[in-house]
C-alpha cells in the first residue's frame, strides 16, 4: 500500500477540533503553527485508523510501514527544520534531509527505539523492498538507465553502510528556470551546492 497524505502541506488548514485540542492548544499561533499542529494531529489520526485496520485484518504482525517525508519543510507554510539551514526548494540540509521512521513487529529487539544516522536516498526504498525485505533479485531490465537507488536493507538492520563511497546529487528548481545542482559524497560527508541554492529572494542576495 502507498499511501500519500496531503499533510503536511500547504495551505494550513485544519478543523477546529483538531487545532483546539489539548495536543495543540499550548502551541504558538505565531506562523500558523498550531493551526500546523492541528494538521499534523488529523494526520496522526488517520495513521492510528490505518494501523487498527491492518490489527482487525490480523496482518499488522506481518506490516512492515515507512514513513518518509519527501523534503524539509517550507518556513513560509509554517514549517520548522531548526537546527538545520534552509528549508524546501533549497539545496541546504534543511532542505534535502528529512525525517522517516521504521516500524516492524519483527525487528530485531536492540534496534526497535533506536535512531539511525545511514544516509538513505528516496531512490532507495525501491530496491529495499524489492531485494532486502521481499528476497527478490535486482535484475538488469531493458531500461537505458541502471537503478538509482541501493539496497539499504542491511544497513538499516545492522547500523552499516553499503556504500563505502558514494554520491547523492540534488538537482531543484529547473521548473522555475533557476538552476539548483549540490554534490553530497557520503565518505567524507562533504558537500559542494554550485548556482543558486535557494530559490526565495532569488537575484537579491537573500539566502537562507
Amino acid at each position: 500500500l502507498y499511501l500519500a497524505y496531503q499533510a503536511m502541506h500547504g495551505p494550513i488548514e485544519a478543523p477546529a477540533e483538531y487545532v483546539n485540542s489539548d495536543f495543540c492548544k499550548t502551541v504558538t499561533t505565531a506562523n500558523k503553527r498550531r493551526t500546523y499542529c492541528g494538521m499534523m494531529a488529523c494526520l496522526d489520526e488517520g495513521i492510528a485508523n490505518l494501523t487498527a485496520t491492518y490489527k482487525r485484518l490480523g496482518i499488522w504482525e506481518d506490516t512492515l510501514v515507512v514513513l518518509a517525508a519527501d523534503n524539509g519543510g517550507h518556513v513560509g507554510s509554517s514549517g520548522n527544520n531548526a537546527p538545520l539551514r534552509g528549508e524546501k526548494s533549497t539545496n541546504y540540509e534543511g532542505g534535502v534531509r528529512a525525517v522517516g521512521f521504521v516500524h516492524w513487529p519483527k525487528l530485531p529487539q536492540v534496534l526497535q527505539g533506536t535512531t539511525s544516522n545511514v544516509v538513505v536516498h528516496v531512490a532507495d526504498w525501491l530496491p529495499t523492498f524489492v531485494h532486502g525485505v521481499a528476497g527478490f533479485p535486482l535484475t538488469r531490465d531493458d531500461f537505458v538507465y541502471d537503478l538509482d537507488g541501493i539496497d539499504q536493507w542491511e544497513s538499516l538492520m545492522a547500523g552499516v553502510v553499503n556504500a563505502d563511497n558514494r554520491m547523492i546529487v540534488h538537482e531543484i528548481g529547473g521548473d522555475n528556470r533557476i538552476r539548483q545542482e549540490s554534490y553530497f559524497e557520503t565518505a567524507t560527508g562533504y558537500k559542494i551546492i554550485r548556482y543558486f541554492p535557494t530559490i526565495y529572494n532569488h537575484g537579491q542576495g537573500a539566502t537562507c
